[in-house]
């Protein structure tokens, strides 16, 4: 992600430094890079995890105790 705003810093420094208007569709390519580095993190993780297994905290159940009622 902070890949990702560098980037968008550097686009609006540089139409600032030429005086042109900003490109009409740079939601779309920042909305669009950030689902490409997502997508990346996410079959990392599901490599590392495939080769590796679950971590034990996550194969546990490590979350909250569930509520009991009295």
């Amino acid at each position: 992600m902070l890949a990702t705003l560098a980037v968008v810093a550097v686009i609006l420094l540089a139409v600032w430094w030429s005086d042109a208007s900003p490109p009409r569709t740079w939601i779309f390519w920042v909305e669009a890079s950030l689902l490409l580095f997502f997508t990346i993190f996410w079959v990392l993780q599901s490599m590392e995890y495939w080769n590796h297994g679950i971590p034990d905290d996550a194969a546990a159940g490590a979350g909250p105790a569930p509520r009991r009622r009295p």
